[in-house]
């Protein structure tokens, strides 16, 4: 501590890394005056979390002084150094200012944030950049840039901003993705940036994932129900590079159980770029009815070679109306059921074309049907009929759904549809 002339009182608030000035007029415990925050508390750290002191920051300020003139003098141990505030002493610069700052990501998010996804360990991915802006028209003072979270170390920065901004200028600081945590291990971080805007501090969250050198995903591909000798839409494979350099791909191949009933087509050539994706596309053909599998592999000079996604689908009928049969249980006569639902499902290529949908069978006016259905179903198209009974008498009642389409050697399909009248 120390008392100048006039009786005002400095005190060293080493655990905070700054000083306070409290007015002769103690009529409060409040100090008037901060040095080593920029004029007021904004962060505990040393030197504003920065790297470096300036002469607007403190790192353990233990002992002070005042001489006759009333100069203030400080042993700033932390920095190894002393400090020279000359009197008269009003509120240290850079002072608070009514200015604002705002960070500007590119795609801009909000509150803003950078996701760098995927990154193999020991590998730096490409800077992103970030904008900050002084949106007032007045200079601000910036004094740290500094990363805080789980994994500060992870997320390297370079910056041009520590210093004066003045109004309407704006800075850039470069933040890349060098993850040292296990493979697999999401990391992240929060950037701090330390000025004397009325909104400081600026943050900035930032995520990665510490990844395997090379990944295949999805892990696997379903192609549902396709009719026997008739091809699916493609889905797609992406083999993505999480590397900072080249990967070479010396063979993609379809094998396993029924590797002849999958068609691989692939943008991936003989090298892959740094961060680079390429794309593996798949469609299934089955040669036969019933479940049909194989596996995608590919072969490459990532550490984790071999990457590998399984295919699955089922071979089917060209044409498969369900459920097969309906019982809507009893009903008393005059009365509506609720509805139930038949599916008609086009497992084939090419358009279907239905014909008609009937009613049929011994008791056809005890049931009502609507549908969705129109005269022609895109391939691999579903639509739906609804139907509800309503008894005309009493006991067991029947009647047959009956869907005609082309092509389908299934043709014509029949739902059974039963009920009771009360």
């Amino acid at each position: 501590m120390a008392i100048d002339a006039n009786f005002n009182l400095y005190v060293a608030d080493s655990a905070n890394n700054r000083m306070l000035h409290y007015n002769a007029n103690l009529g409060g415990v409040t100090a008037d005056v901060v040095f080593g925050q920029d004029g007021y508390f904004i962060t505990s750290s040393a030197n504003l979390g920065g790297t470096a002191p300036n002469a607007a920051t403190l790192s353990i300020p233990l002992w002070l002084a005042v001489d006759n003139p009333g100069n203030l003098y400080a042993s700033d141990a932390g920095n190894n150094r002393v400090l020279q505030y000359e009197a008269p002493l009003g509120v240290p610069n850079p002072t608070p200012t009514p200015g604002m700052a705002i960070l500007t990501t590119s795609p801009p998010t909000n509150p803003p944030n950078l996701m760098f996804g995927n990154v193999a360990t020991g590998n730096t991915s490409p800077a992103r950049k970030v904008t900050l802006t002084n949106t007032g028209a007045g200079t601000i003072f910036i004094n740290a840039v500094s990363r805080v979270g789980s994994n500060p170390t992870d997320f390297p920065q370079s910056n041009n901003c520590i210093g004066a901004l003045a109004g309407g200028k704006s800075c850039t600081i470069n933040i890349s993705f060098s993850p040292s945590a296990p493979t697999g291990t999401p990391e992240a971080a929060q950037f701090v940036i330390r000025d004397n805007t009325k909104n400081a501090p600026q943050l900035l969250a930032v995520y990665g994932t510490s990844a395997v050198q090379a990944t295949l995903a999805p892990a696997g591909l379903n192609f549902g129900n396709v009719a026997v000798a008739s091809t699916s839409v493609t889905q797609k494979l992406t083999l993505t590079n999480n590397r900072s350099t080249a990967i070479s791909i010396s063979g993609i191949v379809v094998g396993g159980t029924n590797p002849g009933d999958f068609v691989k087509s692939s943008t991936c050539g003989s090298s892959l770029a740094a961060f680079a994706s390429c794309t593996i596309s798949v469609q299934f053909k089955p040669a036969a009815l019933g479940a049909r599998s194989a596996k995608v592999t590919v072969t490459d000079s990532a550490s984790n070679s071999r990457q590998g996604a399984s295919l699955a689908g089922t071979g089917a009928a060209q044409v498969t109306v369900a459920p097969t049969s309906l019982s809507f249980g009893s009903h008393t006569v005059g009365t509506t059921s609720s509805a139930m639902s038949v599916t008609v499902t086009n497992n084939q290529s090419v358009a279907l074309t239905i014909a008609g949908i009937a009613l049929g069978g011994t008791n056809p006016g005890d049931f009502s049907k609507t549908t969705t259905c129109t005269a022609s179903l895109a391939a691999f198209g579903s639509c739906s009929i609804s139907v509800k009974f309503k008894p005309t008498a009493t006991g067991a009642r029947s009647a047959v759904l009956t869907t005609a389409d082309s092509p389908d050697t299934g043709a014509p399909h029949m739902v059974s549809l039963s009920g009771s009248g009360l």
